[in-house]
């Protein structure tokens, strides 16, 4: 009987305001570091970064992080796609 693959989850079921919060993430930011400077409340931001973890299937915070330093460059990538496209979702 055949092994199966398990398929990771990836950021592609992340709206475009969780990629740029994750990218923010990976670029070293604290939660308040980021809810400053997207003009929003510390409490998003845990919002937003409990729904993320949620959808990448990762369990802490050093998980997060590290999904997010490790996919970066796509984060950044992925992030470039929907901007002015009125999409939510990629």
């Amino acid at each position: 009987m055949p092994l199966k693959r398990r398929l990771l989850p990836t950021a592609k079921a992340l709206t475009i305001r969780e990629l740029s919060i994750l990218e923010l993430i990976g670029a070293g930011r604290s939660s308040k570091e980021i809810a400053q400077q997207l003009h929003v409340s510390l409490h998003t931001i845990g919002n937003h970064r409990k729904h993320i973890c949620a959808k990448l299937n990762r369990h802490s915070t050093a998980e997060l992080v590290i999904y997010a330093l490790r996919n970066i460059d796509s984060l950044k990538r992925e992030g470039n796609k929907g901007q002015g496209a009125g999409e939510t979702r990629l």
